[in-house]
């Protein structure tokens, strides 16, 4: 068989090509002149086909030249992490470096077109109790002030949607170490005349990104390299909670999660003061703390008004203090953390173990992590947590 040209060290002299795509090139390569020889063909006989769609003859060295190219484009795009999840999740370039080469991140780059949109799965992350997705959305506009919106959505992993999962629209804004909300940049978010927050759900290209978080804290490696099948239907905007129609269209996606068991687990047996909780375990991934207490039952009573208006009371189980934030080894202290789903309940009827899942906002490596705060019972904590409304459990060498 003739050997195809090396046309990707004539493209390395003006574009960098990483390794990977420099092997499914090449594979491409390899590909498109097998097809030739096995069939006969000339190169003008070729025909390129990119969507299944017939598209005009033209030269084989043209088209592996076009294709060199395109995939030069289309990985650096796939393996281009989404605005949602590196600047959402203030993730740092070593960060996300690490997140790669562990597993937990998988790029998919997996696009359907209707209608006129484009929207694209661009990853996933997955550790033992969350994965989340992002996707972008190009070719749908929408008028300043207005709030994107999706009418419906199904999700299933390994074909079951026995799970949780929250979803929102990408605006740009996160939380700073005192949980308040900030821009990416930091800076303070700004109101409209009427007082109202800006929101930027439009990036610099003109696309969107829609943001998902599945959780499952019943078993532990849930969505491990298990498959999940994303739909998703009808465009729109959102106004006081109700959808408003703007384009039709079902976007549908499979692909299968990866992810990594990248945790460390701390068991420190510490007792938090006079509340009655002592935490055993703590297992803590770059994305989740999962918190294992003995807390024995017992009944807290609320007063409360019913639907009615009339006055009476509540009676639940009392809850352990809550992993809210960290101390850094670095110094900085970190008072609020929570990013999404997430919340505790006993391990059986009869049990006193608790089990509490925080969902973090950040990406936060345990090696970073000097120390978990607690956040102490109270009915008040004046302007703002302090560092006396925490108890705080000390990480150290506890493995």
């Amino acid at each position: 068989m003739k050997e195809a040209p090396d046309i990707l060290k004539i493209l390395e002299k003006d574009i960098k090509i990483p390794e990977r795509v420099n092997e499914k090139a090449e594979e491409a390569f390899r590909k498109i002149y097998a097809e030739c020889e096995d069939k006969g063909k000339t190169a003008n006989d070729v025909k390129i086909r990119s969507d299944g769609k017939r598209r005009k003859r033209t030269a084989v060295y043209i088209a592996a030249a076009v294709i060199a190219v395109s995939a030069v484009t289309a990985v650096a795009a796939v393996l281009k992490w989404s605005e949602s999840l590196s600047d959402g999740l203030q993730a740092s370039e070593e960060q996300m470096k690490e997140m790669e080469n562990s597993g937990m991140n998988t790029f998919v780059g997996q696009s359907c077109e209707d209608n006129g949109v484009t929207i694209t799965a661009v990853q996933s992350i997955t550790d033992n109790y969350y994965t989340y997705l992002a996707f972008k959305i190009d070719g749908y506009e929408i008028g300043g002030g207005e709030e994107p919106a999706i009418e419906n959505v199904d999700v299933t992993v390994d074909g079951k949607d026995d799970f949780s999962w929250n979803a929102g629209f990408w605006d740009g804004t996160v939380s700073n170490n005192e949980g308040e909300p900030v821009t990416v940049d930091g800076e303070r978010l700004k109101t409209d005349e009427n007082g109202r927050v800006i929101m930027n759900y439009v990036m610099d290209d003109g696309s969107m990104e829609y943001r998902m978080i599945l959780f499952n804290n019943e078993e532990r490696g849930y969505f491990l390299n298990k498959p999940i099948h994303v739909e998703i239907e009808n465009l729109g905007t959102s106004q006081k909670a109700d959808y408003i129609p703007g384009i039709e269209g079902r976007w549908s996606f499979d692909w299968t999660l990866g992810g990594a068991d990248d945790t460390l687990v701390f068991e420190p047996d510490m007792p938090l003061g006079d509340s009655g909780a002592t935490v055993k375990q703590m297992e803590i991934s770059p994305l989740s703390i999962m918190t294992v207490y003995d807390f024995p039952r017992g009944e807290v009573v609320e007063e409360c008004v019913d639907e009615n208006g009339k006055p009476g009371t509540l009676t639940r189980y009392a809850e352990p203090p809550e992993a809210k934030g960290v101390r850094l080894k670095d110094g900085t202290v970190i008072k609020y953390l929570y990013g999404g789903p997430g919340g505790g309940e006993y391990e059986e009827e009869d049990s006193d173990i608790y089990l509490s899942l925080l969902n973090a906002d950040r990406v936060l490596y345990p090696e970073e992590i000097e120390s978990v705060l607690f956040l102490k019972p109270s009915d008040e904590y004046g302007d703002g947590l302090t560092e006396n409304d925490f108890y705080e459990v000390h990480l150290n060498d506890m493995k």
